[in-house]
Order: C-alpha cells, then structure tokens, then sequence
C-alpha cells in the first residue's frame, strides 16, 4: 500500500514520498463505548527495480486513548475515524459476519 506523505521526508538528499501503515484499534468497555487507536506511519520510497526502501526509524506515531472523544474536537480525525469505521461495516455486511 502506498500512502502519499503530504510532506515527504528527506533524509541524506534522499526523498521518501509514502507511508506504510500500521493500525491497531482496541474497545474500551465504558460507558459509551469507546476505542483506543495506535497508527504507525513509516516512511518509504520505490526503487527504480520496484522494491522498496524504509526509514524503520523515523516513523511518525499517533496514539490515542478514546478516537470518539478526540474525534469531536477534530473534523479531519473524525472524518478519517468516520470513513474506517464505515469500511469495517460494509466488508462485515458483505461478508455476512
């Protein structure tokens, strides 16, 4: 998967313009029901023979503890939240789980 940077990293002069995902989401039994969110973001660039190249240490992080409380003060994160949650729907339906 190729997530576009909006602001690449370059590191050494070297330019990589993706980030590869990493997302973990967990409920949290309160009242309201809520859901904690940890996505890692590692930065990476195509090689001219098609592989890839990573920056394991340079990933940018974002950890949350309740993603519906965050989500009400930020349209963009809710938006995002809003369009993963709706995708999770449509494949359970599909699939008939």
């Amino acid at each position: 998967m190729k997530i576009k940077a909006k602001k690449p990293i370059i590191k050494n002069g070297i330019e990589y313009p993706y980030y590869a995902v990493s997302l973990s989401m967990s409920p949290l039994w309160k009242p309201g029901l809520g859901a904690s969110v940890a996505i890692r973001l590692t930065p990476f660039r195509e090689l001219e023979d098609g592989t890839f190249e990573s920056l394991p240490g340079q990933p940018k992080a974002i950890s949350l503890l309740d993603i519906f409380e965050t989500a009400q003060g930020d349209p963009a994160f809710e938006d995002a939240i809003q369009g993963i949650m709706n995708t999770l729907q449509n494949l359970i339906d599909n699939k008939e789980l």
